[in-house]
């Protein structure tokens, strides 16, 4: 079991801290929150998980524009209710 930190995450996913604090937020991304408002830690294996089941692209063959638009689109759709 690998365990990623929050920048290790990030450049794995080739995203931004704020696109993967918005898909902590929006999409219930699979994290391990060590204190209330504290660190978190990723187990690997429960990223490619969460992605398979999601449906999104595999991080080496993604393509970030789609991700940022299922954040967005989120995000609008919660606005709305």
């Amino acid at each position: 079991m690998e365990v990623m930190t929050f920048k290790e995450v990030c450049d794995f996913l080739k995203i931004s801290k704020n696109t993967l604090i918005s898909l902590i937020k929006c999409y219930d991304f699979p994290h391990i929150r060590l204190k209330k408002r504290g660190k978190c830690l990723f187990r690997k294996e429960s990223i490619l998980n969460w992605i398979e089941h999601k449906g999104l692209p595999l991080p080496i063959n993604s393509d970030l524009k789609g991700i940022r638009f299922l954040i967005k689109r989120k995000e609008l759709i919660n606005k709305m209710r």
